[in-house]
Order: C-alpha cells, then sequence, then structure tokens
C-alpha cells in the first residue's frame, strides 16, 4: 500500500489555530498573560510618573510663591541611623517613630521663640516646608526641611535646632554626625534653590508621600 498524504479539514483546524493563538490583526501571536500585565504595569508606572511631574511642577510654583518676601532661611537635614541586632540583622528606623521624632524637634524647637499653647494651636510657629526623602534605596528614610526664621537670627536657629536634635537622640536613631543644619545665603535664587530642593522626591513619591503637611507651617510667624 502507498503512502498518501491525507488532509483533514486543515481550513477549520487553521482558524481554530489562528483565534487561540494570533492576535486580531492575525499579525503575529497573542500576548501572554505575563506579558499583559507587565504592560498594564508599565502604563501604570508611566501614568504615576506624569501626575508626580504634574504635582511637582505646581508644587514648585506654589513654593516660589511663598518665599518671595522672606529674608532669612536655614537648610536642614534630619537623618539617621541603622540599627543591628546580636544577629547582625540591620534595622531602620519605622516612619511612625522617625515622624514621632521630627514633631518632637520641631515643637522643642519651636519653643525657643513661641508660646507653647499657640504652638499646639498651630496659631504661631517658624515658617518652614518639610519634605520627607527616601534616597536611591527606597529606604534611606530622613527628612528636608527649609525655615524661614523671619526675626530670628538664623544661626541662632541653627544653634537651637542643632542642641535639640542632639537631645532627642536617646534611643540611638538619631545620626547626629549626618544631620546638618546650614545658614541659607540670603539671596533669592539660594532660597529658592534650597525650597526646590526639599521638594525633589515628590517627582519619585508624589506630594502625598513626601510632603509634611502638618508638619510644614506657613502662618504668622511673629516670635514672642
Amino acid at each position: 500500500m502507498k503512502n498518501e498524504v491525507r488532509y483533514i479539514d486543515c481550513e477549520n483546524t487553521k482558524a481554530v489555530y489562528e483565534r487561540t493563538y494570533l492576535n486580531d490583526a492575525r499579525s503575529g501571536f497573542k500576548k501572554t498573560e505575563l506579558e499583559l500585565l507587565s504592560e498594564k504595569l508599565r502604563k501604570q508606572i508611566a501614568q504615576k510618573k506624569w501626575n508626580n511631574n504634574k504635582e511637582r511642577i505646581d508644587l514648585d510654583e506654589w513654593i516660589k510663591q511663598q518665599i518671595t518676601s522672606e529674608q532669612n532661611a536655614v537648610f536642614v537635614t534630619l537623618k539617621f541611623r541603622h540599627k543591628y541586632n546580636a544577629e547582625g540583622v540591620k534595622a531602620d528606623i519605622s516612619e511612625i517613630e522617625a515622624q514621632r521624632l521630627l514633631n518632637a524637634f520641631l515643637k522643642k524647637t519651636d519653643k525657643g521663640w513661641f508660646r507653647e499653647r499657640k504652638i499646639k494651636q498651630r496659631n504661631e510657629g517658624t515658617k518652614r516646608l518639610v519634605f520627607k526623602h527616601m534616597g536611591k534605596t527606597g529606604v534611606n528614610l530622613h527628612y528636608h526641611y527649609v525655615a524661614f526664621t523671619g526675626d530670628v537670627d538664623a544661626q541662632e536657629y541653627v544653634d537651637r535646632a542643632k542642641a535639640v536634635w542632639n537631645s532627642l537622640d536617646t534611643a540611638g536613631w538619631i545620626d547626629t554626625e549626618r544631620s546638618e543644619f546650614t545658614v541659607v545665603e540670603t539671596t533669592p535664587d539660594d532660597f529658592e534653590d534650597v525650597s526646590l530642593y526639599c521638594a525633589k522626591e515628590v517627582n519619585k513619591l508624589g506630594a502625598e508621600k513626601s510632603w509634611m503637611i502638618n508638619e510644614t507651617y506657613l502662618g504668622n510667624s511673629v516670635a514672642v
């Protein structure tokens, strides 16, 4: 018996194959679930970056408006240490504890010139813009803020703020050596540069996560 080629319903088989494996345009294979998920995530990330960038642009413009009349400024960086347990495992400060220390620091610093009751009511205090940063690694929690000291001498603010921050280092989390307190040169461009630097991680984190709105104070800062 001679060998012979048998064609079994080729058109139907072709149609089933194309519906199962080819895209709607029949120009290539359908994307897998993993490829579709990756594509969706890329679009979401791109949209988030766009939204954050727009937030940053709007926030930068708003910041510029807030600082136009300022005369004295101090740039502050508040850093934290890593800790290691007995097994040598590294631990970082929690955001809750870091924020607690930040609030204690700001209130205690302001008490040098303002009334405690008014500070709690947010009726008095040092005008400031406060932002959280996570660094390139995404886990290096620290804070940047610029304080506009008004009638208070900028160097006097630096000295008190540094002393207060060091005094709060009771649990070993505060990095007193790498934290910085610097008088800003008294030009509008310098004030703007440090203010916008504080807000730079809005691009990455978004304003909601980076801008410490409750710690920012923009009221009437009149020292007693």
